[in-house]
């Protein structure tokens, strides 16, 4: 098995291109399955992160009313 490159998967799962050298154009990494499902997980981890952040805020507003 290929050893999974965290530099390229944080990349994608946060939606940032970068390219192999300084001398490259920036590309959309090609992941394998292993690389995109850990890349789902870091950005469904993410969206949640987000969603429970705003509930807790709006409930602290009413709250607060």
């Amino acid at each position: 098995m290929r050893k999974i490159r965290w530099k390229r998967v944080w990349a994608r799962s946060t939606s940032h291109l970068m390219g192999e050298s300084d001398h490259d154009e920036p590309q959309v990494p090609i992941l394998t399955q292993v690389e995109a499902r850990l890349s789902l997980v870091i950005r469904t981890m993410w969206v949640l992160l987000h969603i429970v952040t705003c509930i807790t805020v709006i409930l602290g507003v009413i709250h607060q009313w």
